[in-house]
């Protein structure tokens, strides 16, 4: 058996979600999650799950890390306990008796990026051909939560796991198909210099990808035959209109603000309403990466469900409604949150 694997990384603010496959079969053989990453006051953790394929006594892991644990070192931890896993099924499952060193073995690394610009293709990146990375992070601003954690992660593979090759798959490049007509914003355009022009680029495309993938297949039906509304929900949230197989338009804009609202994002208010409600919204504010005006942070990080109802888990809103049911409060930020997410 081939003991040649390939890691897939998505990393967020706050969370890195991973799974390990077999490169040869793509056999999933660990998948898990890093969260509360950086997050202040609490405890990043670290789960994941070792698979032995057609069996079901998985095992299950769960480690608790020191509070201001670094990205960086949370994701160095991610490959630790993977690497020192003692589990027999992962020893059996890439063809060998002894611990291997996983960073040895893993020859791709597939990293999800949230803003891609323009481009229209993934990217590759490997030791002495990273040119690519320095626009990446130079688009931190367009996705404040997602693109400089990513690039981050992209670096510490490229030192730390020289023997894969790191491709960048960018949310943006599903929407790279939406015409003019829709992607253009009746606005003239800024005499700023800025990194890439200012339209709509959408976001959660690898997701629509995989999504019209399984329905093509599920109607057996080609791609360009299908015309679909999909929509993406989950602490992020959109809908996009697929027709004939591409991406028309879809919900989200410049970047993943617009649209539906989400876990801490407003999604779609009206732009002055920002700068009545914080008067220092037009300040500049260091993020990861570089910077912005405190609007984008207050509208991604102080909105949505978090805003309404005090938390961003939606089970936990839910739990809430079904609590007080019977109450006589139809204004509770729980049913409030619920309404604004159904009702979107």
């Amino acid at each position: 058996m081939s003991t040649e694997m390939l890691l897939a990384v998505n990393c967020g603010s706050s969370s890195i979600k991973f799974k390990l496959y077999s490169l040869s079969n793509l056999d999933v053989l660990i998948s898990g999650t890093a969260s509360n990453v950086e997050v202040k006051g609490a405890n990043p953790s670290i789960k994941y799950t070792v698979y032995e394929q057609g069996k079901d006594d998985d095992e299950k892991v769960s480690e608790e890390e020191k509070k201001g644990m670094p990205y960086e070192d949370v994701f160095e931890r991610v490959i630790a306990l993977v690497e020192g896993s003692s589990s027999k099924h992962f020893a059996q499952a890439i063809g060998s008796k002894s611990k291997p060193r996983v960073r040895d073995l893993v020859k791709v690394v597939a990293h999800r990026v949230v803003h891609g610009g323009t481009a229209a293709e993934p990217m590759a990146i490997w030791p002495g051909h990273e040119e690519g990375l320095e626009q990446m992070d130079a688009l931190s601003a367009f996705a404040p939560l997602h693109n400089h954690f990513a690039v981050q992660v992209v670096r510490f593979c490229l030192k730390h796991i020289p023997n894969g090759r790191q491709i960048l798959l960018f949310d943006t490049m599903f929407h790279s198909t939406i015409p003019p007509q829709v992607y253009t914003y009746p606005l003239e355009q800024s005499s700023e210099k800025t990194p890439i022009p200012l339209r709509k680029y959408g976001a959660h495309g690898l997701s629509y990808a995989s999504i019209l993938d399984s329905v093509a297949s599920y109607l057996n039906k080609p791609k360009e035959q299908c015309t679909l509304v999909i929509a993406h929900l989950g602490s992020g949230a959109s809908v996009c209109l697929v027709k004939e197989g591409k991406s028309w338009d879809t919900s989200m804009g410049l970047t993943p603000l617009d649209g539906l609202p989400g876990g801490t994002r407003t999604g779609s208010v009206d732009p002055v309403l920002v700068f009545h409600h914080a008067p220092d919204a037009s300040e500049g504010v260091e993020i990861p990466g570089g910077h912005c005006a405190r609007a984008e942070i207050v509208l991604n990080k102080q909105g949505g469900l978090q805003a309404l109802a005090g938390t961003s888990n939606f089970g936990e809103i839910t739990s809430t409604i079904e609590e007080n049911a019977g109450g006589k409060n139809e204004t509770s930020g729980a049913q409030l949150a619920q309404r604004d997410s159904l009702q979107t």
